[in-house]
């Protein structure tokens, strides 16, 4: 399930990282990104109305329905990924007729340098590897993963871990797509909060070594909070700085005190 979760986002990220490379995001018939959201609402749509035990029916010897729901979702989005990588190397031996200058012709996206493609797969891939990690971190029984769903909330340590990887894929994303409109090189390694949550992986893994009985649940609420507060600020910023570009006023305190002084003095004046 953490490997269809992990694989299901990271074709948004990937479908993304194309567009930075063609300068657009071509969707045909069938895609993953808007035709494939069909079927996984209509799956919840499912699991909202009959709940989720329909899905454990045994299909033939152990296997289970939900068995063969995740197999299909995990390889449908590692082909989707693999056409995305296919897609930005195929672009780079198109013949493109655009004009830098007058900023005109075909369009394209960023030049394909295959050192810094590696480093930006690389990266995302280490730091939602790290992420996932912190689930299978320390002896049996003991790992985050082990740990029951709570009877009284019915809350399970892991999906804070799970939530963790989908923000932090979100925030990646964004990072690529603003990148790509101010046109600066992309790169992981370079995003603070990717950083900092690295950081913080690492050193659940030392304390987890040196104290199995150590449990992360805290420490991943912690990096779960900062991430919110982190993307939420990143976005502000987004908005802030396109508004200045476009000359629009938002996220603007306006000046009150004029009119507030009319009304003071027309309250005056009717007492």
């Amino acid at each position: 399930m953490l490997i269809a979760l992990i694989s299901a986002i990271s074709s948004f990220h990937f479908s993304t990282l194309e567009e930075y490379y063609t300068g657009g995001l071509f969707l045909g018939p069938g895609n993953g990104i808007s035709d494939g959201s069909v079927g996984v609402i209509g799956i919840f749509f499912l699991l909202g109305i009959f709940g989720n035990e329909w899905t454990t029916t045994i299909i033939f010897g152990s296997t289970r329905l939900v068995d063969v729901i995740v197999l299909g979702v995990t390889l449908a989005n590692l082909a989707i990924m693999t056409l995305c990588i296919r897609g930005i190397f195929l672009h780079q031996y198109k013949e493109i007729n655009f004009d830098p200058v007058t900023n005109t012709g075909d369009i394209t996206g960023e030049a394909l340098v295959v050192k810094d493609f590696i480093f930006q797969v690389l990266g995302y891939i280490l730091s939602m590897s790290m992420l996932a990690g912190i689930l299978y971190a320390g002896p049996d029984g003991k790992r985050l993963i082990d740990h029951p769903i709570d009877k009284d909330s019915g809350h399970n340590d892991m999906f804070d871990v799970m939530l963790l990887l989908c923000f932090l894929m979100q925030h990646l994303t964004c990072s690529v797509q603003v990148n790509h409109v101010s046109k600066y090189k992309y790169t992981p390694f370079k995003n603070r909060l990717n950083i900092c949550l690295m950081l913080f992986s690492i050193i659940i893994f030392v304390r987890k070594a040196a104290n199995p009985t150590f449990c992360p649940c805290s420490t991943v609420k912690w990096m779960l909070l900062i991430t919110i507060i982190s993307q939420w600020h990143y976005i502000l910023n987004i908005v802030h700085e396109m508004s200045n570009a476009l000359g629009i006023r938002i996220l603007c305190v306006k000046d009150m005190s004029a009119k507030y002084a009319e009304d003071k003095i027309y309250s005056d004046n009717l007492d």
